[in-house]
């Protein structure tokens, strides 16, 4: 059925709750690929597993397609196998009446030719879907994300159940801290591209923000990378999130209509043609405050955060000639911000406004059958505008102007990436990424030293980022495998090049344990506002320090341990050290202040660096998780770290992310039954505690900032007092009805249901004439109500 049948909305529900005949059945169908040719596999069985051991199951075509036509509803599990391959095994694939389950997967081809089929499959979703990455990688479903307590469906909050990952703004953003380092070590990148941070209410040159633009129902199984990553990512010092799209479904039209605190969305997927060759997936989503908002009703008060966004991904296959895949991702926000004192007194009125869009271009060609090729093209744009108004004084009359920001960013990327399998032990992968960073920024704020406004940032121009890459891997037998590699950045702003080795190895001790060891040298440059600030001396007069500015640079040196209890149960260990060297930092030693110490670019703004910093990050991280299975899961994680690093001074102090440890403890279990009428329904309760010890921060001197009016820091005790321990239990709650070709989920997420309000930091307010405390983010429900047909 075409997709204009559907239409207008109201007879899509219509459609969707009065057609068709009761089902208690699914069909799961895919495709299963070699891992790094990514060529179909002929032959390959695919099977569920069944509860009472009853075979369901199918075997790959001609173009390595299966399809299972009374597949069981709920959560499932496939294994799949394929002669000289190592098995594979796939835990909680959601089958509902209202969708078909499309998957598609890979094989790694084994270093040993096998004449059968004998190895048990493992499931270790601790191990990258990147064959090159033994180390600190981790991939993760969209179905974790969606079932995992306070994430409120967000990539970013999820991950902070990971050992190693902290949240880097406990009072409500979702930047990521990466084993105490900065979260502007951290790079985003979506379909393998770098793009701008995809969050909503994000400051310049941060990664964070209030709300993420990346939609739970358009993601795919997705790559997280923690330290010593493989040689193809370059410019980043603490991970990479690579983020995946979903492919739409190419037999099926489908909907789906999303209701919540948080949001009010439309997905549809379905072909082009009735081929089946070609697909389409598309978002969108908008505020519900800010629907209810200009509804007229009041639920939040005048500071309501207007956003939207929108994403899509379309597939054309090509046939021998390959295929095209084209993506985007887009969003805005606005929201007009006021601060007022207890008794009424408006003092600062802020308006601020962010735009992004992506759009991506992709083309994969199999070469031969062992040679693929990648080229993808890539337009992104950036655009920010902040004006802030304030009274002088309790007693003034009117605001004056206390800072403007306007930003554009349009930046062009290009990639290749050339995959080899030599034979089952040999793999080779090279390419290149250029970057093209134009830039438009204006910054204007007033000193109140000065008694006037000075202009920090007033360019625009435009400068290349160039890096190249070639990998090796050798499998030495089906226990040893060697990873080796090498990385290359070009920085044209500053004409520096950075070579960057990288190296790991795997040796499997037996069916069920796992060592790994790696190294990788990372540089990371700044982002563009801080080489083109503008700092005034003494005189009144400005100049650009910052021009020549190197990049930072930061050596990972891990290990790790994994044991499988079972094909459900699995713990990891891994240990490692950072050394962190030419790190920028302020030129003043009554400041020693670090770039490893700030979340976002705007904070280092109208100061001169110097690349004279250094640190040091080391930690212990241990995690027992069962996977999702029988009904039930659990994960217990936890970290010990410390963080250090060393300004202008020479001496070494804690870096502000070292909360020095972290755990988590998250678990859930699902009941499911036939009601009477034929409908199918699940019940979920899922829970999460949450631990980590509070970040070091510097002291107010209050003699000073009742003096001043403003809020002033004892600098010479820089980051000396340590924040309490932050403590969070968030709960969730579900229900699931397959009903006739539909399926409803009802969905209760609350964070810190305890309300606890652990003070973050403090500062001086001179209208109130006080010092204020901000805490952690206190009681938050969402409640949403989802419906796929």
């Amino acid at each position: 059925m075409k997709i204009q049948h559907y239409f207008p909305l109201v007879m899509l529900f219509c459609i969707a709750f009065f057609q068709g005949a009761i089902t208690h059945a699914q069909t799961v169908r895919g495709v299963i690929k070699d891992a790094d040719t990514k060529e179909a596999l002929v032959g390959a069985s695919v099977q569920i597993m069944t509860s009472d051991h009853s075979v369901i199951g199918a075997v790959t075509n001609m173009d390595g397609e299966f399809s299972i036509t009374n597949a069981p509803l709920g959560r499932q599990s496939l294994q799949i196998s394929f002669v000289g391959y190592e098995p594979k095994l796939i835990h909680n694939i959601i089958i509902s009446r209202a969708k078909e389950a499309v998957i598609s997967e890979f094989l790694k081809e084994s270093s040993e030719m096998l004449e059968s089929v004998d190895v048990v499959a493992q499931t270790d979703k601790a191990i990258s879907q990147n064959e090159f990455a033994v180390v600190s990688a981790r991939t993760f479903s969209v179905e974790e994300t969606e079932r995992m307590p306070g994430g409120l469906s967000d990539p970013s909050r999820m991950l902070t159940t990971f050992a190693g990952v902290t949240m880097g703004s406990p009072e409500g953003n979702n930047d990521i801290v990466v084993r105490g380092n900065s979260p502007r070590g951290l790079q985003w990148r979506l379909e393998g591209m770098p793009i701008p941070n995809p969050n909503h209410f994000a400051n310049e040159g941060g990664t964070g923000g209030g709300i993420s633009a990346l939609n739970s129902a358009m993601l795919a199984n997705s790559d997280f990378y923690m330290g010593a990553f493989p040689a193809e990512y370059g410019n980043a010092t603490s991970g990479i999130f690579n983020i995946q799209l979903k492919e739409g479904n190419n037999q099926q039209t489908q909907f789906g209509f999303e209701l919540g605190a948080l949001g009010t969305d439309l997905t549809a997927e379905g072909p082009f043609t009735d081929s089946g060759n070609n697909s389409f997936i598309v978002n969108y989503r908008y505020s519900s405050l800010g629907l209810l908002h200009a509804a007229g009703l009041r639920i939040v008060g005048d500071n309501i955060p207007n956003y939207q966004d929108g994403s899509f991904k379309l597939k054309f296959d090509l046939g021998k000639k390959g295929e095209i895949i084209a993506y985007g991702l887009g969003g805005y926000n606005s929201i007009d911000q006021k601060e007022s004192t207890a008794d009424g007194l408006v003092y600062e009125d802020i308006d601020f406004t962010t735009s992004f869009g992506i759009v991506g271009l992709q083309h994969n060609l199999s070469i031969s059958p062992k040679t693929k090729l990648e080229t993808t093209f890539q337009a992104t744009s950036k655009k920010s505008d902040l004006i802030q108004y304030m009274l002088d004084s309790p007693t003034a009359s009117e605001m004056h102007l206390e800072g403007e920001y306007a930003s554009s960013r349009p930046e062009y990327r290009m990639k290749w990436d050339l995959t080899h399998k030599l034979n089952n032990k040999h793999k080779f992968k090279v390419g290149a990424l250029w970057q093209n960073l134009n830039y438009d920024i204006k910054v204007s704020i007033f000193e109140k030293d000065f008694n006037q406004t000075i202009t920090y940032l007033d360019d625009k121009g435009s400068s290349n980022i160039l890096e190249t890459y070639g990998m090796w891997k050798y499998a030495v037998n089906n226990r040893l495998s060697l990873n080796s590699g090498v990385h290359l950045t070009h920085f044209r702003q500053t004409e520096e090049t950075v070579v960057e080795p990288r190296f790991s190895l795997q040796y499997s001790l037996g069916a069920k344990d796992i060592i790994s060891i790696g190294y990788g040298l990372h540089s990371n440059a700044e982002d563009l506002s801080v080489y083109l600030t503008q700092v005034v001396d003494e005189n009144g007069n400005t100049y650009q320090p910052n021009l020549d500015l190197r990049m930072a640079k930061s050596e990972h040196y891990v290990i790790g341990y994994q044991h499988f209890f079972s094909d459900q149960l699995n713990f990891k260990a891994e240990a490692y050290y950072q050394r962190h060297y030419d790190v920028p930092v302020i030129n003043d030693e009554n400041r020693n202040e670090s770039s490893m110490n700030i979340t976002s670019g705007d904070e280092l703004w109208g100061t001169e660096l110097l690349n004279e910093g250094t640190g040091r990050n080391v930690g212990v991280e241990l995690t027992l998780e069962k996977y999702f299975m029988n009904g039930y899961y659990y994960l217990l994680s936890g970290t010990v770290y410390d963080a250090k690093y060393t300004a202008l001074d020479g001496v070494e102090r804690n870096s502000h992310f070292n909360g020095n440890y972290a755990g988590n403890l998250v678990g859930g279990k699902e009941w499911q039954w036939e009601t009477k009428k034929g409908k199918s329904k699940t019940f979920g309760v899922g829970g999460k505690f949450a631990l980590m010890g509070g970040y070091y921060y510097t002291p107010i001197d209050e003699e000073a900032s009742l003096r001043e009016e403003q809020t002033v820091f004892v600098e010479d005790e820089i980051y000396s007092l340590k924040g309490d321990d932050i403590m969070r239990i968030d709960l969730q709650l579900n229900l699931i009805t397959n009903k006739k070709k539909s399926t409803h989920t009802w969905s209760l997420d609350i964070q810190n249901v305890t309300n606890v309000q652990t003070s973050t930091h403090r500062y001086y307010n001179r209208f109130e004439g006080q010092f204020k405390e901000i805490a952690q983010m206190g009681f938050l429900p969402n409640l949403s109500y989802r419906v796929e047909f």
